[in-house]
């Protein structure tokens, strides 16, 4: 049951080098939203319930997370201050699968709401956003994908990481930083960003694009030194880049996100071979 909850399974293109392309199945880490909702009591004994967090993560061992996330978070000090859990699932929206898990502390346990106004959305790799509601942050994709744009060699995609290694120059030093590049049609390098943070280095890039009035990026290619989550897929799509590449695997949420808004994501990228997990049309020999 465990495996079915941490992976499932997505058709992929897989290209070699002066090879045909080959279709098969591939094994994705599950990435799916979990709200967080805490209910406490007040001085006069009052019950009010306030949406603490969305954080993503992959299903399994939730009781486990909220917990932890409740204790460093300095919600709660011991397991015992909890009265309470409640797991629910809504069908509201079919793509992000929602689930919520709704903790109810003790009466004698104080909570401040105000300390946590931000109602964070915590990624699975990274950070905070600032969002109050996953379906927020879906809709600020507001950038619609031509099907047949951009076209790109699917020879020159082999040289991508080999480009990017040459611009990261912090990462030559520390080997510790994540990178994120733009490349124009003929794959072309015209910006790399770096940070400690993947989702910083994305940020770094579509400011960049915004200062020079290049946005939506739909002509361009968006590249990733690591996986591709759900956050930066987000983001590539409200700067609206047409295609992503990225070095390591994608989350099955982040390719039913691009499939959905029709953009072209390639993942485990070599200098030999890579997967195609949707709209591989963009793609030519």
């Amino acid at each position: 049951m465990e495996n079915m909850l941490t992976a499932s399974k997505k058709r992929v293109v897989f290209y070699r080098q002066s090879a045909l392309p080959e279709e098969h199945e591939d094994y994705l880490t599950r990435e799916e939203p979990l709200a967080i909702t805490i209910s406490y009591y007040d001085s006069a004994n009052r019950l009010h319930t306030f949406p603490l967090s969305i954080t993503m993560r992959t299903p399994g061992n939730d009781e486990e997370l909220c917990k932890g996330f409740l204790l460093s978070e300095g919600i709660i000090d011991s397991n015992d201050q909890i009265k309470n859990m409640t797991f629910k699932r809504s069908s509201e929206n079919p793509l992000l699968r929602d689930q919520s898990i709704q903790v109810t502390l003790q009466d004698n346990c104080f909570f401040q709401p105000d300390q946590f106004r931000r109602n964070f959305y915590s990624s699975s790799s990274c950070g905070v956003c600032g969002k109050n509601s996953i379906e927020q942050l879906e809709r600020q994709i507001k950038t619609i994908l031509p099907k047949a744009k951009p076209i790109i060699d699917r020879e020159k995609i082999f040289s991508i990481n080999q480009i990017m290694k040459k611009g990261q120059t912090t990462f030559h030093k520390t080997g510790g930083i994540h990178g994120t590049a733009v490349f124009n049609e003929q794959l072309e390098l015209e910006c790399i960003m770096e940070d400690v943070g993947r989702h910083n280095a994305m940020d770094k890039v579509i400011g960049n694009l915004m200062k020079s009035n290049d946005l939506p990026a739909k002509n361009k290619i968006v590249s990733v030194s690591g996986r591709a989550g759900f956050e930066l897929v987000q983001k590539a799509l409200v700067a609206g880049f047409g295609i992503m590449t990225a070095v390591g695997a994608p989350s099955d949420l982040a390719v039913d996100l691009a499939h959905t808004y029709g953009m072209t994501l390639i993942g485990f990228l070599k200098n030999d071979q890579f997967n195609v997990y949707s709209h591989p049309q963009r793609i030519v020999d």
